[in-house]
């Protein structure tokens, strides 16, 4: 297997500036739910000035047997922090840049607790678009508007009802409060923005799985030799699960929800284990019940399966399996249903090094 990048860079509105077909080495890592990160080293003798500019556009394309080009990830990057370095005789310059969805960092829920633009009730999936369509999309102020940039999906109403409380709150961190507590009620949610090779972005929302279902076609374990580096984790260490969450009001007027792990507090006499969090910006009891799943589902115990995958005929990258797919992982005799959570990717003197992390799902 062969396979060949080629990066591009673009201006801040998209126009197409140059291609890069070598550079001193690429690292890519990106996640689910979470902000994706590039650094882009390159000898400073091809560096031009719109490199390091603010908001500079990277698009990172692959091609694998001298296949068709595809843009990895099919993820955009803005440049964030270039950086120039001088050793050993000559000058490089890497280019650290940020995922898209890095836009969703840049907003806060600017509005008065109570308003309809602050509490929300309603499925999941369609209460993180409505946030991000007041933040930053077409039902923002001008001033905060990228809607000629970014197009949000319209609802689908795929995840189940939840309330939510976020006045001036951050818009990414408002999004993975209710993709939590959409997850703790029995339905896993994704978003990103993503989009390469336009001058527009989409965001989007995934149920249950954010790439595709392998797993009667994809098992990975050493034994099969696809897997390595392989380490198996059940961590009850901070663990809880029992969340009491205190909302608005004070004292015996405060708004208090509980959430509790019914089948965890089954497993053993010691498995109560409380915790309690501050949800005062909350003002209905469903919006407090809301981040009180949240929470136990961020402090849930985890069963975990890492490992690096390897890549040979049968599990290349973006082929056989990508980021968010469903797999089997299997360790020993322990075979798990697996969700492909994260990916790096580095090349470096012409050899690439991908890795994927798996976690039980």
């Amino acid at each position: 297997m062969t396979t060949r990048y080629e990066v591009r860079i673009l201006s801040s509105q998209g126009v197409l500036l140059k291609i890069l077909d070598r550079f001193t080495s690429l690292q890519i890592t990106h996640g689910l739910n979470a902000i994706g990160t590039l650094a882009l080293t390159l000898p400073t003798g091809i560096i031009e000035s719109y490199f390091v500019e603010p908001d500079t556009r990277i698009e990172v394309w692959r091609s694998v047997t001298n296949g068709p080009l595809k843009p990895v990830l099919n993820q955009t990057w803005f440049c964030r922090k270039p950086v120039i370095s001088y050793g050993s005789g000559s000058y490089t310059t890497t280019i650290n840049a940020q995922s898209a969805l890095s836009l969703l960092d840049t907003r806060i829920i600017n509005t008065y607790e109570g308003t309809a633009q602050a509490d929300k009730t309603g499925p999941a999936d369609n209460i993180i678009k409505a946030y991000c369509r007041e933040a930053l999309g077409g039902l923002a102020s001008s001033d905060r508007s990228l809607s000629a940039w970014l197009d949000i999906e319209t609802n689908t109403s795929q995840a189940p009802s939840v309330s939510a409380a976020a006045s001036r709150k951050p818009l990414l961190q408002v999004c993975k409060e209710i993709a939590q507590d959409s997850a703790s009620s029995g339905t896993r949610l994704y978003f990103d923005i993503i989009g390469a090779g336009g001058t527009k972005f989409g965001f989007c929302t995934w149920t249950n799985i954010a790439g595709i279902d392998r797993r009667s076609q994809l098992t990975l374990s050493p034994e099969f030799g696809n897997l390595d580096n392989v380490t198996w984790t059940r961590d009850f260490e901070s663990e809880r699960t029992v969340v009491i969450a205190g909302g608005a009001g004070q004292g015996a007027n405060r708004i208090i929800q509980t959430a509790a792990n019914t089948a965890a507090l089954q497993v053993s006499p010691f498995a109560r284990r409380e915790l309690f969090v501050n949800a005062s910006q909350a003002e209905t009891n469903d919006a407090v019940l809301g981040y009180a799943r949240s929470q136990m589902r961020a402090n849930r115990a985890r069963q975990t399966l890492t490992g690096t995958i390897i890549q040979n005929a049968s599990t290349i990258f973006g082929i056989h399996w990508g980021l968010g797919d469903l797999v089997r992982g299997q360790i020993l005799d322990t075979v798990l249903d697996c969700m492909i959570e994260a990916v790096s990717i580095r090349v470096q003197d012409g050899l690439e090094t991908i890795t994927g992390q798996l976690r039980s799902i």
